[in-house]
């Protein structure tokens, strides 16, 4: 029984944590992973961010198309017969915005804004978002057919 209560004694005293030479490893192992996964992850962030303004921009080329093709839309394409719609995040990141360019509100329409009625029509405005994103829209009116092109290939609607 001595014996056995003595090897015990000397496997407590064997055995008091990990030595520094191995906590050194762990760490190094994390340094490591968190060097490989960090740009990963910012990357993803980063094109999530992007995917906001993208998506805000097709509800405003599905809006905008709706409205114009519409005769009691509220929008209209100026005399030059084109305009355009930028679409990006606001300075400082604050909201998605819509700025258009010689597209006009109707007389009698309930909108006082190009711009206001296409945030209206599209729900933008109030999608918090940091991101260098622009789509712009580009409309063309040419006697009584429309065309719609954009900045992003991939904005289709």
């Amino acid at each position: 029984m001595m014996t056995k209560i003595a090897h015990m004694r000397e496997n407590r005293k064997a055995n008091k944590g990990f030595s520094l030479v191995e906590l050194i490893i762990v760490m190094a192992i994390m340094v490591a992973l968190v060097a490989v996964l960090a740009p990963q992850y910012i990357r993803y962030l980063q094109r999530s961010r992007d995917a906001v303004v993208k998506n805000a921009a097709e509800d405003v080329l599905t809006a905008v198309k709706t409205d114009l093709i519409d005769p009691d839309g509220e929008l209209e394409v100026d005399s030059s017969g084109s305009a355009t719609v930028i679409v990006k995040a606001a300075p400082g990141g604050a909201a998605v915005t819509a700025t258009s360019t010689h597209l006009n509100v109707k007389a009698g329409a309930t909108a006082s804004t190009a711009d206001g009625a296409i945030a209206t029509l599209a729900g933008i405005g109030s999608k918090p978002v940091k991101s260098n994103v622009q789509v712009t829209i580009t409309i063309n009116y040419n006697g009584g057919n429309y065309t719609f092109s954009s900045s992003e290939g991939t904005i289709t609607a």
